[in-house]
C-alpha cells in the first residue's frame, strides 16, 4: 500500500492505493480516497476539530451495542448456569462479559 498523489486543476488530492501486475504491466488500484492534501494535513495536525469530535462521539458505540445484546440474550446468566459458583467477587459470566467489552 502507498499514497497516491493526483493533481486536478492545480490542487493535490491524496488516496491510498495498491499496485499489482496485470498482463505484464503495473496497475494501481485506489483503495480509499483521503481528500485534498490540505485537508489531510489539517487532520494530521489536529486542526480539523469537526472530524476528531465525530470520531470521539462514536468510539463507545460498539461496546454499548455488545453490552445491550448480551443483556437481551441473558449471556451472563447462561454462562453462570454452566459454571461453578465463585465464593467472592464477580461470577465467571460477569468476568467474561467484562473481558469481551
Amino acid at each position: 500500500m502507498h499514497f497516491v498523489k493526483k493533481k486536478v486543476k492545480g490542487k493535490t488530492y491524496l488516496s491510498i492505493g495498491e499496485t499489482h501486475w496485470v498482463d505484464g504491466r503495473a496497475k494501481t488500484t485506489i483503495l480509499k480516497y483521503l481528500g485534498s492534501a490540505e485537508k489531510v494535513y489539517q487532520i494530521f495536525l489536529g486542526l480539523d476539530k469537526e472530524e476528531t469530535e465525530y470520531h470521539h462521539r462514536y468510539q463507545f458505540a460498539a461496546p454499548l451495542a455488545l453490552h445491550q445484546i448480551a443483556e437481551e440474550i441473558k449471556l451472563i446468566e447462561t454462562i453462570n448456569r454452566h459454571t461453578k459458583k465463585r465464593e467472592q467477587g464477580f461470577s465467571v459470566g460477569e468476568y467474561l462479559h467484562i473481558i469481551t467489552l
